[in-house]
């Protein structure tokens, strides 16, 4: 990060002549004893500490955005090479490779051109399978005449090239959009280092900034690239069982399996165990099953950055995910519960018990009466909003 680093420089040398400026305000309010708190009066005891360790974050700031850096990639490295020792058919080395771009000689272009090939193959022969496994059940102990086999050839030739054209779309979109996340936390690193200075001295006025936020944004964005390379395996894993399991029937399984281990060697795990095919589903389900749970998971990528970097910079998890999305709805549910129940006492106020106020000093002089005006009020306003929508 050497042409950050001249950034921060200019930056650090900037915000030393505000830490003056600061030293200079807070001496003025020394001087006049101005109160920061309705009990509590600044002093040279609470002010000199709080600008001598600002002084020290902002000089090591860039130090300390470093270490955070290294300690992301020691983490990660540990993670691919315990996944590496511990679990048949992966290696360390490649996992680490995948991670730090070096994979193949080109790094992530490799996995992509891996994962299309992947998923065109599983396209085709997961639903061929699954339709013949289907029609196989379907008429059991019937011989197909030449012209019904006719017209499920035309409808496969037609089927195929217009859902497996709309299925790479969305393979390519959100790989575009994995890279856009993953470009966009590089540029969320780079400007959180090059204004590092700035945000520690604000940090004397405002709680919102200081050196607590700044490095918590610095890990979420820092947390996004072990988060996706997880998902990422997943997703690959996920879609070479697919075209194994689709191609059993038709195609010698170690073809397939050599071609990704020579794409991906050590990043794909194969297992000729069973597959579990849930109820209600029937057979033939496996080769979709394991191809619906990979594009899952590379097109819940952004989404999962986005929760990632609610939990580590302490804001939760962003509303805009699909777990903040169905807690806003249950949210919704219940408070429409509620004004239902309001509702329904005010169109018969015989359901209404009331407790024995006049034991509360402060409630003694509250009448029935405005009670009722009040459940009235909330009558009216749940006319208004009877009709509820889910947020968008």
């Amino acid at each position: 990060m050497g042409v950050v680093q001249d950034w921060w420089i200019t930056i650090r040398n900037l915000t030393y002549g505000f830490v003056v400026l600061v030293a200079l305000y807070y001496s003025f309010l020394i001087m006049f004893r101005m109160k920061i708190s309705p009990q509590a009066v600044i002093s040279i005891e609470s002010a000199i500490p709080k600008l001598v360790i600002a002084v020290l974050l902002i000089t090591f700031s860039y130090a300390i955005a470093g270490f955070a850096v290294d300690l992301m990639y020691v983490i990660t490295g540990i993670f691919a090479y315990t996944i590496g020792a511990t679990s048949q058919g992966f290696y360390g080395t490649a996992i680490w490779s995948l991670f730090v771009g070096t994979l193949g000689g080109f790094g992530w272009t490799v996995y992509v051109v891996a994962y299309i090939i992947m998923t065109i193959v599983a396209i085709v022969f997961a639903l061929i399978s699954f339709i013949f496994s289907s029609l196989t059940n379907l008429l059991a102990g019937v011989v197909l005449g030449a012209a019904i086999g006719g017209v499920l050839m035309a409808i496969l030739s037609t089927m195929l090239p217009i859902i497996g054209t709309a299925l790479l779309l969305l393979v390519l979109f959100y790989i575009f959009k994995t890279t856009a996340v993953l470009i966009k936390a590089v540029v969320g690193i780079f400007l959180a280092v090059i204004f590092a200075p700035l945000q520690i001295l604000l940090g004397l006025f405002s709680q919102g900034s200081g050196f607590g936020p700044w490095l918590k944004g610095l890990i979420a964005n820092l947390a996004v690239f072990p988060v996706i390379l997880v998902l990422l395996i997943l997703a690959i894993n996920f879609m070479a069982q697919s075209v194994n399991v689709s191609t059993a029937t038709y195609v010698q399984n170690s073809m397939f399996t050599d071609v990704w281990k020579t794409l991906l060697p050590g990043l794909i795990n194969f297992s000729n165990k069973g597959v579990w095919v849930p109820p209600l589903l029937g057979d033939g389900w496996g080769g979709l099953i394991f191809m619906g749970a990979s594009l899952y998971i590379l097109f819940m990528i952004p989404k999962a950055t986005e929760i990632a970097k609610g939990i580590v910079s302490g804001k939760g998890i962003p509303e805009g995910t699909a777990i903040g999305e169905a807690t806003a709805f249950a949210g919704g549910m219940m408070a429409q519960n509620f004004g239902n129940k309001l509702s329904s006492l005010a169109e018969d106020p015989t359901k209404i018990r009331l407790p024995n106020l006049s034991r509360i000093p402060l409630l003694r002089n509250i009448k029935p009466e405005d009670i009722g005006s009040l459940l009235g009020s909330a009558h009216n306003w749940g006319l208004q909003k009877r009709t509820w929508s889910p947020p968008k």
